[in-house]
């Protein structure tokens, strides 16, 4: 077993670790920026362009608060991208029990893929994690696994995968 290489989404090694490539895109699909560049694009946009026309103080307000909108959603995904990036670089290693998993296959039109929802008891804990990168996809109920768990961010976690 000794000759076996694993491609894991982090070194589980001790800490810290390297943020490899595949960790970086780990932590970009679980903190996307699009949903912001959306909020941009559909809202902040057509509120400018309605405030340009009406000039009034309302639909200045109206998009104030649009653009209060938009930054929040930015700021919500880098949190949560440095909380990820802590996790792996400094987080302790632990084992889990995968105590729930979903499934959710989207086949409509253009889009398609699936996202993988996995349930883990950690230390008595419930802990969620989400994927759309189809790398949780073999993981079975009752399956114990290696996650990355960090004493700053307690309701967050990030599996070890490891693909032989």
């Amino acid at each position: 077993m000794q000759d076996v290489e694993y491609a894991d989404i982090v070194d589980a090694g001790p800490p810290p670790r390297e943020l490899t490539t595949t960790a970086r895109r780990f932590v970009a699909g679980q903190a996307p920026y699009a949903w912001g560049v959306l909020v941009v694009i559909f809202v902040v946009l057509p509120n400018a362009l309605m405030a340009k026309v009406l000039a009034s103080g309302s639909a200045y307000v109206s998009l104030a608060v649009m653009i209060a909108l938009a930054a929040a959603v930015f700021a919500h995904a880098a949190i949560k991208r440095k909380q990820l990036r802590a996790i792996i670089v400094t987080g302790e290693q632990r084992p889990a029990q995968i105590v729930g998993v979903e499934r959710l296959d989207v086949r409509s039109g253009l889009a398609r893929g699936s996202r993988d929802t996995l349930w883990f008891d950690v230390d008595g804990k419930r802990m969620k994690c989400a994927s759309w990168g189809g790398d949780l996809d073999g993981a079975t109920h009752g399956a114990w696994i290696r996650v990355l768990v960090h004493p700053q961010v307690p309701d967050r976690v990030v599996p070890v995968v490891s693909v032989t």
